[in-house]
Order: C-alpha cells, then structure tokens, then sequence
C-alpha cells in the first residue's frame, strides 16, 4: 500500500499483533536503521506508542518517527453481528 503512494521502502520489518518489543527487538531495529540511514521511519498506530519509550531512543534522537493511521469500517454489518453473536455466546 506505502509503494502505491509513492514511497520506497528500503527496509520492511514484521513483528507478530501485540508485540511487546524488548531491549533485544529495539537494538535489532536499531542496527538495521543505522546500516541504512532512512530519512524516517515508518510504524503503525500502535507500535508507534510503544517505540517512543526510553528505550528506543535512536528513533527520535536520529530519525523522525512517523506512523500510519488506519482505520477499519464495516461494511457488511450483518456478518458482524454474527460475529458479535458467537462471541457473546461463548462467555
């Protein structure tokens, strides 16, 4: 979706929903931000939060830290409503 907009990526690292980020995780990110010098870095919503922390400095002392908004919409609400359904049934 970014290359659509136009933007190359030079780099693209993936961690599993949710993921809390250890000192290790950050010091991997961080070499790899170093090797390739970026203009910024790019993160969701949510990891956003969690990479403007103490321990991930290098993203805000070196590099600007931008990050995606995304939204979700739904657009078909009566399987949602299913969904809600089976959730609600299995507490």
């Amino acid at each position: 979706m970014l290359e659509e907009f136009g933007l190359t990526l030079k780099e693209f690292q993936e961690f599993p929903d949710h993921h809390r980020y250890t000192k290790r995780d950050l010091e991997f990110l961080e070499n790899i931000i170093r090797q390739i010098s970026p203009e910024f870095v790019l993160t969701t919503e949510k990891d956003a939060v969690r990479l403007m922390d103490d321990s991930a400095q290098l993203f805000r002392q070196h590099y600007p830290l931008y990050y995606v908004e995304l939204e979700a919409r739904i657009t078909d609400g009566s399987h949602f409503s299913e969904l809600l359904d089976k959730a609600a049934n299995q507490q």
